[in-house]
């Protein structure tokens, strides 16, 4: 379902106000570890917070999303806003570069149905098969 920028903005707020808020997601794009109808709890946070493999939830192009960061964006977006590259497990490719303005906030925990999954165990073994690690700042800039 597509939303305005102004339902977003309402929900940007509801989400602040709350201190966190519950949402089902309604895609495959990240699956095994999220399936289609897995429950996830946002909760707000600065971007200079967020790190390689956290889930976040954004907004692009209307439509409400959770994936991976990837990185940070190498370039800001024509506004000079700060951005973030993201993925969806289940896709070959990452997305175009989210702006900091569209982040709606970091998963804090999800339950998949009819098991869970803990997603920390699973960064931590990604971060030390990469050459990135915590220490090193993600900030391009």
């Amino acid at each position: 379902m597509k939303i305005s920028s102004e339902e977003f903005e309402g929900l940007k707020s509801l989400v602040a106000k709350r201190g966190s808020l519950e949402i089902r997601l309604v895609s495959g794009s990240m699956a095994p570890l999220l399936p289609t109808g897995s429950l996830a709890r946002i909760e707000p946070c600065r971007f200079e917070e967020l790190e390689k493999y956290d889930l976040v939830v954004f907004w692009y192009h209307g439509i409400v999303m959770c994936h991976c960061v990837w990185d940070r964006g190498v370039f800001p977006a024509a506004n000079g806003e700060r951005t973030l590259v993201t993925k969806g497990l289940a896709n070959p490719v990452s997305d175009d570069p989210v702006r900091e303005s569209w982040i709606l906030g970091r998963v804090t925990s999800h339950a998949t149905t009819p098991w869970q999954f803990n997603w920390n165990l699973v960064k931590a073994k990604f971060r030390r098969r990469t050459s990135f690690s915590r220490d090193e700042s993600l900030d391009k800039t």
